[in-house]
């Protein structure tokens, strides 16, 4: 009976979150673990404070610059793109730097998204999503591995937004490509609405929940110069009620007893 019930309750709380047309504020209560091992953990997740998120894709998609296009052509272009760190002065205000959006129809647009496939699939620092500024390029472009999707496959993205999250959060352990050694629990959005852009230039809208939207969460911080560990940090002063024991979900609110 009490299995019974926390079921039920579970189901009630993905409900409300899912009927919800408010926004969580992404935040949480965490610490931050060295790891011992080379950099190889997931990258993914969410923007300190989304205001307003009720927002479509955006036309009028900035030219690349030429030092865009030089790094794009550089080395060995047959090659992945090296992920850059936050421990080195000019590559962290990259990282921390609002990216534009990118054309569809951009000539180098295949050749980034290529490289970038390459970086993300490395065997030596392998992830789960990458996004544009952590190979240096600051556009509006991810990848991402659906583990929602049979086969789970890895899909690559351009001009995303997040138009709406749930109010239920999961709890779970987050790494960056760009944040060697280190780990941390971050608070995300357990649903989520993705509005997009394909190769073609068309325009999609999905819902998109459990650890497949912590990825997306992630990679579109990376996109607004966020990263994990800012989420880690903003997170430490919130308060969140877990929905039971025996999962890591969470409410900003407590739910009121009728």
């Amino acid at each position: 009976m009490q299995f019974l019930c926390c079921n039920v309750l579970w189901l009630v709380i993905l409900l409300v979150g899912g009927l919800s047309k408010c926004l969580a504020q992404s935040c949480r209560e965490a610490g931050l673990t060295q790891r011992q091992s080379p950099s190889s953990g997931y990258r993914c997740p969410v923007l300190p404070g989304e205001q307003g998120l009720l927002v479509a894709v955006r036309s009028g998609e900035k030219p690349l610059t030429n030092t865009e296009r030089s790094l794009i052509r550089s080395g060995d272009t047959t090659q992945l793109l090296r992920v850059i760190q936050d421990t080195v002065a000019d590559e962290a205000r990259i990282l921390r730097a609002v990216s534009d959006d990118i054309d569809p129809d951009e000539p180098l647009l295949p050749l980034l998204v290529k490289r970038m496939y390459l970086a993300v699939t490395d065997t030596l620092h392998p992830g789960v999503g990458i996004a544009a500024p952590q190979v240096g390029i600051s556009r509006n472009v991810i990848w991402v591995k659906r583990f929602d999707k049979p086969g789970e496959p890895f899909e690559r993205y351009l001009n995303p937004r997040i138009t709406w999250r749930s109010k239920l959060l999961r709890k779970g352990q987050e790494g960056c490509l760009s944040i060697a050694d280190t780990l941390g629990q971050v608070l995300r959005n357990y649903t989520i609405r993705l509005v997009y852009q394909d190769m073609e230039g068309v325009k999609h809208e999905e819902l998109i929940e459990g650890f497949t939207a912590v990825i997306f969460q992630h990679e579109i911080d990376h996109l607004n110069g966020i990263l994990f560990t800012d989420r880690i940090a903003e997170q430490v002063s919130q308060t969140y009620h877990q929905v039971n024991t025996e999962v890591p979900l969470y409410l900003e609110q407590r739910l009121r007893r009728q």
